[in-house]
């Protein structure tokens, strides 16, 4: 029976993996539809300015006047930032970590999780740009806010408040989160900036 629970352990871990690999490269794809905005907003400011291509496809932002504005503030906000929930508790740190059953089995985590109560709503934490809302499943939607050259993303929603394009204002209602067969309501949380993924613990107020 143990064998078999660590077998289901190893593959949810699997299938978080796969949830990274495929948010990554959705991110790469914002970066990149970024950069060549950025470049084009650039060029109208000062046509005679070049632009390199590897710039433009880059994995790191081009940051406009305004999107340096928005990065630097958001940084400026680290640790004051609010809940991405209105009440809840981390129940998965970011990181590796040892399972809290299983000690062999390692967890890696490239965000929080946040557990919260049945019918909650995920939030934005600061002022942004929605850059995608990805159908991981049915049951399973995340959205990608950008913040200058950051971006926070809010996992296992069930449903979705917002689309790509629109502007969010900190603590805007982004979506609902998916309670589980478990019973479970669990919020995954991450920040990254550009493709480095950060602890969001170091960036959240205590609650």
């Amino acid at each position: 029976m143990e064998e078999l629970q660590q077998k289901e352990q190893q593959k949810k871990q699997q299938e978080a993996r796969a949830i990274d690999r495929q948010i990554d490269r959705l991110m790469r794809e914002a970066i990149a539809e970024a950069n060549r905005k950025a470049a084009a907003v650039n060029a109208k400011a000062n046509p005679t300015a070049t632009v390199s291509k590897a710039a433009v496809t880059s994995s790191r932002i081009i940051l406009t006047a305004e999107s340096k504005i928005l990065a630097d503030n958001f940084r400026a906000n680290k640790g004051k930032l609010p809940w991405p929930v209105e009440k809840g508790f981390v129940s998965l740190g970011y990181g590796n970590q040892a399972h809290p059953v299983y000690k062999t089995l390692v967890i890696h985590n490239s965000g929080v999780e946040i557990t919260t109560d049945a019918g909650s709503n995920a939030r934005a934490v600061y002022i942004g740009e929605v850059t995608k809302v990805i159908v991981i499943s049915p049951l399973n939607k995340a959205i990608c806010v950008q913040h200058g050259d950051y971006f926070t993303i809010y996992q296992n929603l069930s449903s979705v408040n917002v689309s790509a394009g629109d502007k969010v204002t900190t603590k805007q209602v982004l979506g609902k989160i998916r309670t589980n067969g478990e019973g479970k309501t669990v919020l995954k949380f991450l920040i990254s900036q550009n493709t480095t993924y950060a602890n969001p613990q170091t960036w959240i107020s205590r609650m």
